[in-house]
This record gives structure tokens, sequence and C-alpha cells, in this order.
């Protein structure tokens, strides 16, 4: 439904909202809201749904850079699709809002087709890929403190080989992981399944240990970013480094394989 795409326009000049709202709902299948200050940008985002959010970068009082810093520091926000209005690209806005997760940027006066095409592209749903994970009962919670702490990725946790088919059966999954310390005639029946399954000839198969895969997370760590001035402080998101831990990465480093990054 329309109401459901909520998209937050921040800026301080009133014009630049009409305009932004005006060409948004004409073309797109969503409802704008604005805001003309930070401070009212993280009230509207306490009580309001929203999908996208165009956030100017020069504004008094609380600056763009500071109201992104907020919402990223927040863990229920930290997600929300973030693209920056600027007038002029300067390069250390362009750097701290990296930092913060945020590279796209629409220039100010808008062209509407810009604009349209910039926000359509944060609009649309994401698929979240789902993986398999087989590992016995008294196992199940080391691998989903690793898995979901790191990935964004569905997980569904199984605790036999019967129980996995049936979701293989039913679900699109894109890597099946087997813990070490499965029941071999476990593991074996999903072998057997996905071996007569032509569909699973491309997918996957991991069987390794949640130790295993957090030491390899460790070193997965991406290096530290430059420090930031001492008058620019950049608050650190709690879950910050899970988009740079992929599966592509840590699959690669166990098993050679490389999945969709």
């Amino acid at each position: 439904m329309e109401n459901d795409n909520i998209v937050l326009v921040v800026d301080d000049d009133e014009m630049n909202l009409h305009v932004a709202k005006m060409i948004l709902e004409k073309k797109l299948p969503c409802r704008v809201i604005t805001a003309d200050s930070g401070e009212k940008c993280l009230e509207i985002l306490k009580s309001q749904n929203v999908r996208v959010i165009l956030l100017d970068v020069m504004m008094p009082e609380m600056d763009g850079i500071e109201t992104l810093q907020e919402i990223r520091y927040h863990e229920k926000l930290e997600d929300i699709p973030v693209i920056m209005l600027t007038a002029s690209l300067d390069k250390d806005n362009i750097k701290k809002a990296a930092a913060l997760g945020v590279k796209d940027y629409v220039r100010k006066p808008f062209m509407p087709n810009e604009l349209i095409e910039r926000v359509s592209k944060k609009l649309v749903q994401p698929k979240i890929e789902k993986v398999l994970v087989i590992a016995e009962e008294n196992n199940l919670q080391d691998w989903q403190q690793v898995l979901t702490k790191n990935f964004p990725h569905e997980f569904i946790f199984k605790t036999t080989g019967a129980a996995g088919v049936e979701v293989l059966r039913e679900e699109e999954i894109i890597l099946v992981i087997l813990s070490g310390e499965l029941k071999f005639i476990d593991g074996f029946q999903v072998l057997v399944f996905m071996s007569k399954t032509e569909k699973f000839n491309s997918v996957p198969l991991l069987v390794s240990n949640s130790k295993e895969i957090s030491a390899i997370l460790e070193k997965l760590k991406p290096v530290a970013q430059d420090s930031p001035k001492k008058d620019t402080p950049v608050k650190e998101s709690p879950k910050k480094n899970h988009v740079d831990k992929k599966f592509a990465n840590v699959v690669t480093n166990l098993i050679g394989y490389k999945l969709r990054a």
C-alpha cells in the first residue's frame, strides 16, 4: 500500500521540502513527511515507520551529519536507507557520511528524474536470503548467536536431517550449513536429498562449527577507519560491523566457494 512507503525529507528550506514532496508523491507510490530540522527528524522517526530518509547536509543547530550519527546510533533506526541532500559535494562531509554507511547523494536544486530514480531504488523491498542451519540441539544456541549477530540473512535452524529436508522442499535456500557435531545419519540424509535434487546443484554446503566461523569472523573484521577529528565525534553503531561480514567472505575462507555478495 502507498501509506506503507513513507519517505522522510529533512531540510531547513521550506521550498525544498515542498518541491521534494510534490515530485515524489506525484511519481512514486509513497507518502512524504517533512521535517525542517534534525531534531524534528529524530522525533518523527520515533513514531513513524519510515522507509527512506532524504537528509540535508547543511542545516543550522543540528546539521545532517550530526543527525545521521544519531540515526545510526539507534539500533531500530540504523538500517533505514539514507540519501544525503547537498548543494555542494564537500569532501569532508562525504567522508563522514561514508563512514556512517551513506554514499548516496542528490544535488540541490533537485532534478526530478534523479530524485525519483534514487528514491525508487531505496523503496524496493530487498529480498532476504535464507540459510538453513542443521545442528544438534545442545549446540544450537551457539550457532544462533554467531550467525544472527553478524549477518543480515534469515536463518532457519533445525536439529535433525529429516526436519532440514522438509525445509529444503519448501523454501528457497542459498546456503546449507551442517554442524560438524551433527550425527552422521542426519548429515547423510541431507547430502543424499541435495545430491538427488537438481535445484541444489549450485547451492553450497558448508560443514563446520560455530567456533571456527567465529574465529574467521575475527580475522575478517574491517580495518579501522582514520579517527575522526576531535570536533566531529562519530558514535559507533551497536551493529555497525555486520554489513562488512558477508557469507561470501566466510564461505570463501572455509570451503573456497564464492556466494553472491
